[in-house]
């Protein structure tokens, strides 16, 4: 998992504090919830870390790109998951 200040520093470039990735995090699990019954990440202690749902659905997207022919630039594994 990141710890939400971990997040809101790669997001420098947007000027996004901790508390709203937070709040970010929060509305789109609700969302998600109410739509598919599934959250993508949860809380573990202070940190974030995605679910398995989470986990298969960008799998999934990632594979269904490259069906496409979509080219995807290669992340570190620090950076692969939700936060890229």
């Amino acid at each position: 998992g990141m710890l939400p200040k971990d997040i809101a520093a790669k997001l420098a470039e947007f000027k996004i504090a901790r508390h709203q990735v937070t709040r970010r995090i929060v509305r789109m699990n609700k969302r998600l919830a109410k739509e598919l019954d599934s959250v993508v990440v949860e809380r573990r202690g202070w940190c974030w870390a995605m679910t398995s749902f989470g986990v298969d659905a960008y799998k999934a997207s990632e594979k269904d790109l490259l069906d496409q022919g979509v080219a995807l630039h290669s992340a570190s594994e620090e950076e692969t998951g939700l936060w890229r």
